[in-house]
C-alpha cells in the first residue's frame, strides 16, 4: 500500500474541510481507487489529508486529488509508517469512520454549545488530562445523540457501530510507542476543539 498525503494552509481551515476536503471523499472517483484516508487540522491553520492506496491506483488518484484540492503534492509517505501495519487495519477502519462523521458534522450541524461539551468531556488523545482513559462506552452515552445528526454515523451497521465505540479511545499502538492517537481524537480535531 502506499501513503499519500497532501498539506495546505487555507485562510479559513473549516471552509477548505467543507467545500474541498469532503466533497473528494464523497466523489465515487475517489472512493473507487483509495482505501482509506483520513483528515486532520495541523498547527498554523494547517489541514492534511492522508490516502491510503494500491501501488496500481497511486498515480491516477494523485491527479484527480491534486486536481480537486488545487493543491501542489502528494508527499509520499513511507512504506513502514505504523498506520500501515497489517495488525492495524482495525484502526485505519475506524479512523476513517470518525473522519466521516466529523467531516458530515461539520458541514453546519456544529455549534458553539456542541464545542463546549467536547471541551468538557476532553480529547481521549489528552494523555495529560487522562492517563487511562474512559472507555467508548463512555464517550458514547454522552455523544451520541449529537452524533446521530451525522448521515455516516447512522449509516454503520452493528458491527460497525460495535467496533467504532470499543475503539473509540483505543491507542493502536501505545501512547508513547508511536504517533497514532486514538481515533476518537479525530473528532476533537476535525472540529477543531481544543
Amino acid at each position: 500500500m502506499q501513503l499519500l498525503r497532501w498539506a495546505h494552509r487555507p485562510a479559513d481551515a473549516d471552509d477548505f474541510l467543507r467545500t474541498r476536503i469532503l466533497p473528494l471523499v464523497r466523489d465515487p472517483e475517489f472512493t473507487a481507487r483509495a482505501v482509506g484516508f483520513y483528515a486532520s487540522r495541523q498547527g498554523r491553520g494547517e489541514v492534511s489529508l492522508t490516502v491510503y492506496a494500491h501501488e496500481r491506483d497511486a498515480d491516477a488518484l494523485s491527479a484527480v486529488i491534486s486536481g480537486r484540492l488545487a493543491v501542489p503534492g502528494p508527499e509520499l509517505g513511507r512504506p513502514d509508517d505504523a498506520i500501515l501495519a497489517g495488525r492495524l487495519g482495525w484502526y485505519r477502519r475506524v479512523l476513517q469512520r470518525v473522519c466521516e462523521v466529523s467531516l458530515d458534522l461539520l458541514q453546519t450541524r456544529v455549534t458553539d454549545h456542541d464545542r463546549q461539551i467536547l471541551r468538557i468531556l476532553r480529547d481521549p488523545g489528552e494523555l495529560a488530562f487522562f492517563p487511562h482513559h474512559p472507555p467508548g462506552e463512555t464517550y458514547r452515552s454522552l455523544i451520541e445523540p449529537w452524533l446521530r445528526r451525522s448521515a455516516p454515523y447512522n449509516a454503520l451497521d452493528p458491527e460497525a457501530y460495535d467496533e467504532f465505540w470499543r475503539r473509540f479511545t483505543e491507542w493502536p499502538g501505545g501512547p508513547h510507542r508511536d504517533h497514532l492517537s486514538p481515533a476518537g481524537h479525530w473528532l476533537w480535531n476535525l472540529l477543531g476543539v481544543g
